[in-house]
């Protein structure tokens, strides 16, 4: 018998053939795959915080709207409580920016943008604020204005956001 070892020198120093076996490859697929699932839950929490700056910032906006609007009455006005909405502590009694209390009528604190004479719900409703404006104790014409912006909270819904903003108002007239 002939061996095919003497008839081809070199024939078993070959090396195995080349490429991957069925088992690399799919352990490559399960390691990318893991990676893009991590990769598309850093895309929702991105996406999450960037809707939470947002809301952020329309609510901070809301606020400084209200504690100007406050600045612009009169001592009078602030005196006899007009520009104070302060019903409650949460959520559901806060009034709705824009038709704050839900008549339909532009009164102070709501919002006119078409300007058909009516109020309108602004941001869906979502938003919601409380104003206190009370007298600084022993200076006259100088009153406290607190205004407090709230907004659902999705994960929490008994625990709404809020932004609060404090200024005090001086009156002369």
């Amino acid at each position: 018998m002939h061996d095919s070892r003497e008839a081809y020198p070199g024939a078993a120093e070959r090396p195995a053939a080349a490429g991957f076996t069925l088992i690399e490859l799919l352990v490559t697929l399960v390691i990318l795959s893991v990676g893009l699932l991590g990769l598309a839950n850093l895309q929702v929490q991105l996406t999450r915080g960037n809707m939470f700056s947002r809301d952020l910032l329309i609510a901070q906006t809301i606020a400084a709207d209200l504690v100007e609007e406050t600045k612009a009455a009169s001592a009078s006005d602030l005196a006899a409580g007009r520009y104070t909405w302060n019903p409650g502590p949460g959520y559901a009694q806060a009034a709705p920016y824009g038709d704050g209390n839900g008549d339909g009528v532009v009164d102070p604190g709501d919002v006119d943008m078409d300007g058909d004479g009516t109020a309108d719900l602004l941001y869906g409703g979502r938003f919601h604020w409380l104003r206190r404006v009370t007298p600084v104790p022993g200076i006259p014409n100088r009153f406290q204005v607190v205004v407090t912006v709230l907004w659902p909270d999705p994960a929490a819904p008994n625990a709404p956001h809020r932004v609060t903003l404090q200024d005090i108002v001086p009156r002369q007239r």
